[in-house]
């Protein structure tokens, strides 16, 4: 006897989507929010993603027709994933890809340019930049004691 008046017995599963190295798809914990197709369409405008089906079938399609999501268009942005609630859509390959050492870089992670301290200071030596305030009350940067670290 159903249940809550659900008739349909959707155990069966999808098979997830990992054809592309940089977004996995799993049909199976979308809840069609439309969320990931707004962002492919109107955010980034590659116009990739589309609902189709319709009532319980309807799931994250392609608008090539293609079959899985290397066979797609996509230029793996990663929009669609990022904006996913239930965890879908899901960037893969994240580890390796941040990790790869640049030609000419010293430093093993091209995101410790970002931190500062591991780039090219010694740790200790950035501080925040001090300020103190002008006649007109407006604050007024001293970037020498900054850089030189003076407190």
């Amino acid at each position: 006897e159903p249940r809550y008046g659900v008739l349909h017995d959707r155990s069966e599963l999808e098979p997830i989507d990992d054809s592309s190295p940089f977004i996995q798809i799993d049909r199976n914990k979308c809840i069609l929010c439309n969320r990931c197709v707004e962002a492919c369409n109107d955010v980034q405008v590659e116009g990739v993603l589309r609902m189709e089906g319709s009532g319980e079938d309807t799931r994250i399609g392609f608008q090539n027709d293609a079959d899985t999501m290397m066979g797609s268009t996509c230029v793996s942005c990663g929009h669609c994933a990022t904006v996913c609630p239930t965890g879908a859509l899901v960037e893969q390959g994240l580890v390796d890809a941040t990790t790869l050492p640049v030609p000419g870089f010293t430093h093993k992670n091209s995101a410790e340019g970002y931190v500062g301290e591991d780039y090219e200071h010694q740790p200790g030596q950035m501080t925040p930049m001090k300020r103190e305030l002008s006649t007109e009350n407006e604050p007024r940067a001293d970037t020498e004691s900054t850089i030189q670290g003076d407190d």
